[in-house]
């Protein structure tokens, strides 16, 4: 019998999405946002915050990240929240602070590592002390423990 071809998975799909263009892709993320797939939906969310400098949509992927805001999936919310602070969406400082402030281990975790993505250390003063009680967390993994330990130095006061 003849050898069954390996399917795609939706995380091949979304590396291969990823090496396009974003402007080719940009409609491709509006759809991921509503999508099941809860990897998508996180592809999705970082995505349209890396995009909307160069987007004609920007309102759209707006929108769409702040309808991501209420995702069921704290991975979905904390990278929404972070695009949203990329693109100085003002509501953005307020939500990422209730994440890191939040009771939910999983919550603060996933903001932890989706603020890594801020390029700029200095933009994240507002978080400061919020972020010093998370890294106090002796549950914290090592990764960002580490990852952190040098960000701090660098974050205003």
């Amino acid at each position: 019998a003849p050898e069954k071809e390996p399917l795609l998975t939706s995380r091949a799909v979304l590396e291969a999405v990823q090496a396009l263009d974003i402007d080719a892709t940009r409609e491709f993320y509006f759809q991921l946002a509503g999508t099941t797939d809860v990897e998508a939906r996180v592809e999705s969310a970082v995505r349209l915050g890396d995009a909307r400098a160069r987007s004609a949509d920007g309102e759209k992927a707006l929108a769409v990240l702040r309808g991501l805001l209420s995702d069921e999936d704290h991975r979905v919310r904390a990278e929404a929240a972070v695009s949203l602070f990329i693109l100085d969406d003002s509501a953005a400082v307020k939500y990422i602070s209730v994440l890191l402030d939040s009771a939910d281990r999983w919550e603060r975790m996933y903001a932890l590592r989706a603020l890594l993505r801020v390029k700029d250390p200095g933009r994240l003063a507002p978080f400061r002390s919020s972020l010093e009680k998370c890294l106090a967390d002796p549950e914290l993994d090592s990764y960002l423990k580490k990852e952190w330990a040098t960000r701090m130095e660098k974050i205003g006061k």
